[in-house]
């Protein structure tokens, strides 16, 4: 499973606002680390701002988001393409997709 290498980062208000206006692919964790969700957005910042200040728009899935990982790439169609990827080798890894995942595409 390509899920991506490094550091967590704890969600936080401090945190969210050190992430970077960048496309990037993302992943949400819960607090025992288990992958909830992955996404893509051309502006990281711009999204982790909006979950923060709408609670993740009210989605209770996401809201059990404790820490996140993140990688930083130099196009959203990138980005997209890496978080269609790793979705469907979670779904052939697991036969099902992350929790807060409701299809592919």
């Amino acid at each position: 499973m390509a899920t991506i290498e490094g550091d967590f980062y704890s969600w936080s208000e401090e945190n969210v606002n050190k992430v970077q206006e960048k496309p990037a692919k993302y992943e949400l964790y819960d607090e025992s680390r288990l992958l909830l969700y992955i996404g893509s957005t051309g502006n990281l910042s711009e999204r982790f701002k909006h979950y923060l200040s709408t609670d993740f728009d009210g989605n209770p899935c996401k809201r059990r988001t404790r820490s996140y990982k993140r990688q930083y790439v130099n196009t959203e169609q990138e980005a997209k393409r890496l978080e269609e990827e790793n979705l469907k080798e979670y779904q052939a890894r697991y036969g099902k997709l992350p929790s807060c995942n409701e299809r592919i595409g």
